[in-house]
């Protein structure tokens, strides 16, 4: 299962095979929508094996607009540079801040954990297809 403590809107997860993204419906309740689909959503009690985190892979980097520079994989910012290498079966993650090279250096599994550092540290929201939201 997924920590529901380490979850924002905008996060990706799974069901079963189904891929999902939280997001606040018009009741301004959180509901986990399918990917893909603006109608279908449910609660996190709905989904009958419950909702569990998308393992990061190098085929979610891609998807996630991420570019391919053996070893690394890299995204760029407007505001950030991002790099990505395996580490073991975890994945460390250097968001580089362009202005004043701040540097956030973690280890980590998921993607949803992806999609927080970089919120955090740029304010932008990694989406499915490399579309970055500010």
């Amino acid at each position: 299962m997924i920590n529901t403590k380490e979850l924002g809107i905008g996060n990706y997860a799974r069901s079963n095979d189904v891929v999902l993204q939280l997001q606040i419906d018009e009741n301004l309740s959180l509901k986990w929508f399918v990917v893909g689909s603006i109608d279908f959503c449910f609660t996190a009690k709905q989904a009958k094996d419950g909702i569990k985190p998308i393992k990061i892979t190098p085929e979610w980097l891609e998807r996630l607009g991420f570019e391919f520079v053996k070893p690394l994989f890299f995204l760029d910012l407007d505001t950030a540079q991002v790099i990505v290498e395996p580490h073991g079966e975890m994945w460390q993650v250097k968001i580089i801040l362009l202005e004043n090279q701040d540097k956030l250096t973690l280890t980590i599994w998921y993607v949803h954990q992806l999609q927080n550092a970089i919120a955090l540290m740029t304010g932008a929201e990694l989406t499915l297809g490399g579309d970055v939201c500010k």
